[in-house]
């Protein structure tokens, strides 16, 4: 049984529940496909979590399943992303040469995102083990990292034996920022758990959209839009689902808009939570500005939901035009069409649903990741002969 050891820089933890779940979906399932899989991951939170929360979280927490085993080590940021990573390399040297007194030894090692990409490297060099880095930031496409950031990126994917991205837009603009090429191996879902529901069930969005509040979610352009479809021959709902900094400016654009009556602010849902609204919508929004893959239009299609979406870098790969959703400008008036048009198309959601089953379900997905693990692993046992 080949052993992976999985490092990521974002990982749902008991301080940020909906920290990048996919991360910790795809270490579950190369275990479930018969890899030993081990999860180390240093877990530094905002001070404004340990508010939120109401609590204090310091040290390791372990936890133990069949094939897989999960580190985490809970400390608060500085903020100073230098010090923190500094700070998150010495933690996980620390927990690696714990595993190591252990007898434990990796065949290869997955880092996700360039952060992670010191410290495989350090293990890389430690015990001549091959390192594979899938990124998945938006940072790159919104053109915010630092110098000293990028240097430090482009030294982890030169120094990887293999680079993934999570679409192939994605994958052309790291290599545009970086000038190396990345292999595309899109994320994936559990495609039984989002199916759809029982047709009975009654419908109570026309629109649902699902992510963090945050600027780039373009939120904000999907309220324009809607608020332009009101009033109309028939009433509209958006539900919204997620928290994040911009939710008091979103409310009170609502309410300025006119949409009191027309938007819910459903908060933070897990993933039965998101999969019965999905159930229980016509269509699907992404007005994001940036995105790398668009995990939930995946999920929504999987139920069998078109999605309507903007041009922002990895969703818009997944949809063809008038089979599965519609690719629309990024302003309010041609989203609105677009909207108003995805309500009186005739879909076949079964095959929205099928396309989505054969393209992005978990035995597609893994069934590739492990092939590029036995090459990667292969090709580094051929050079140490």
């Amino acid at each position: 049984m080949k052993r992976v050891l999985i490092l990521p820089s974002w990982y749902p933890n008991e301080m940020k529940a909906d920290f990048a779940p996919y991360v910790r979906t795809q270490a579950l399932s190369l275990a479930k496909y018969g890899l030993e899989v081990v999860v180390v991951y240093s877990a530094p939170y905002s001070w404004k979590w340990v508010f939120k929360q109401r609590r204090l979280m310091l040290g390791k927490r372990e936890c133990h399943g069949e094939n897989f085993r999960e580190i985490l080590f809970f400390s608060p940021k500085t903020h100073l992303k230098p010090v923190d990573s500094a700070i998150r390399g010495i933690i996980g040297r620390r927990l690696i040469r714990q595993l190591e007194r252990e007898g434990y030894r990796p065949d290869i090692v997955h880092a996700h995102t360039y952060e992670s990409g010191p410290l495989a490297l350090w293990l890389r060099d430690r015990i001549n083990v091959p390192v594979v880095i899938t990124e998945h930031y938006t940072g790159f496409a919104r053109n915010i990292l630092s110098r000293w950031e990028l240097n430090l990126a482009r030294r982890c994917f030169e120094g990887a034996s293999l680079r993934m991205a999570v679409s192939k837009a994605f994958a052309g603009l790291l290599k545009s920022r970086t000038g190396l090429t990345f292999k595309v191996l899109p994320n994936f879902i559990d495609t039984s758990f989002f199916s759809p529901g029982d047709a009975s069930e009654k419908i109570y969005y026309d629109f649902l959209s699902v992510g963090h509040l945050l600027p780039k979610k373009n939120h904000a352009m999907l309220l324009e839009a809607v608020s332009k479809l009101v009033p109309g021959e028939r009433e509209f709902k958006l539900g919204i689902v997620g928290e994040g900094p911009m939710k008091k400016r979103l409310v009170s654009l609502a309410k300025y808009l006119g949409l009191e009556a027309h938007v819910d602010f459903l908060g933070y849902r897990d993933a039965a939570g998101v999969r019965n609204l999905l159930r229980r919508s016509r269509i699907y929004c992404i007005p994001s500005l940036h995105e790398t893959f668009g995990i939930a239009a995946i999920e929504a299609m999987s139920v069998g939901l078109p999605v309507v979406l903007t041009r922002c870098g990895g969703p818009e790969e997944s949809v063809i035009g008038g089979f599965n959703g519609i690719i629309a400008q990024s302003d309010a008036q041609a989203y609105a069409a677009a909207l108003e048009e995805a309500l009186v198309y005739d879909w076949n959601r079964d095959a929205i649903r099928q396309r989505a089953v054969n393209l992005y379900s978990e035995a597609v997905v893994i069934s590739r990741l492990k092939s590029i693990y036995n090459e990667v692993i292969g090709a580094q046992q051929g050079l140490v002969r």
